[in-house]
């Protein structure tokens, strides 16, 4: 055997091991499309919870169509669900595919709303759009 005919695999585990550890580092396209379509579902609860904060002292009923979000990966486990709990009160509930933690850091200060991997619902008041986690499965 020479050192010609080692050329090619020594090149194929060099290339294999700098992929690996490249995964390793930032993640694999799955886990990077789940952090950032977790963000976005952060981003559209602050969204919705602004909307309804400063255009009502009272929660509506029903969520109002203008206000439904539009969930890139929208599936019926990934819909953000709004449900009244009181006169002033509400929560809104999604599912995360990972818990918070794992997002692209924002602007530093920046309120951001915790959360478990899985089905999450969060509490809000009319008169504040400050949520905070009220249940988790």
């Amino acid at each position: 055997m020479n050192a010609r005919s080692l050329i090619a695999p020594a090149a194929c585990a060099l290339v294999v091991a700098g992929v690996a550890l490249g995964f390793s580092e930032i993640g694999s396209p799955l886990h990077n499309r789940q952090v950032v379509l977790d963000a976005r579902r952060v981003d559209e609860i602050d969204t919705i919870a602004g909307q309804l904060t400063g255009s009502r002292r009272d929660a509506p009923a029903h969520m109002p169509p203008d206000e439904q979000p539009y969930d890139p990966a929208a599936s019926a486990r990934n819909e953000i669900a709004y449900a009244r709990t009181g006169r002033r009160s509400y929560q809104l509930c999604t599912t995360f595919d990972l818990p918070s933690g794992l997002e692209p850091e924002d602007t530093p200060g920046e309120r951001r709303l915790t959360h478990p991997a899985g089905r999450a619902c969060f509490a809000f008041e009319t008169s504040t759009n400050a949520g905070h986690l009220v249940a988790a499965r």
